[in-house]
Formats: structure tokens, C-alpha cells, sequence
């Protein structure tokens, strides 16, 4: 079952989200999540590069496949 979360946001998050929402022509929920998610799987990134998490913990983190959270590093220039 989804969580329910409140939050401050600075305004220049608050303005990052309004847009990305308009680009995505998404509603600002969404916008919130999706920005989340990218925000995860580039903590999960950093978290494996500076060797404080394995590879399957990393992409268990980011909720993506092991070959997925390959591909995400090696884009990342993570070998």
C-alpha cells in the first residue's frame, strides 16, 4: 500500500516539480515520484561507487534488475 508523506519544499523544488510536470504533462503527484525515483537510483550509483553497497543491494535500492543497475553504472562511467 502506497505511503502518504508531508513535506516542505524550498521553492526551488517546488518550481522543479511544476515543471517537470508540464513537460511530462504529468500532475504534480507524479512529477514528485518520478523525480524521487531518479533522485534513488542516482543515490543507489553513488552509494555503490564509493563501495558502501553491493551490486545487488544498489539495484535492490533503485527497484530495478541487477542488469539494469549494470547498465545505470556503466552510463554512469562505473565500471
Amino acid at each position: 500500500m502506497p505511503k502518504v508523506k508531508t513535506i516542505r519544499l524550498p521553492e526551488d523544488l517546488a518550481r522543479a516539480i511544476v515543471h517537470r510536470a508540464r513537460l511530462e504533462n504529468v500532475d504534480e503527484s507524479t512529477a514528485i515520484r518520478q523525480l524521487i525515483t531518479i533522485g534513488v537510483k542516482e543515490y543507489a550509483v553513488k552509494l555503490y561507487r564509493e563501495g558502501k553497497m553491493s551490486l545487488t543491494e544498489a539495484a535492490n535500492l533503485a527497484n530495478v534488475t541487477v542488469r539494469e543497475m549494470i547498465d545505470l553504472l556503466l552510463d554512469r562511467g562505473v565500471r
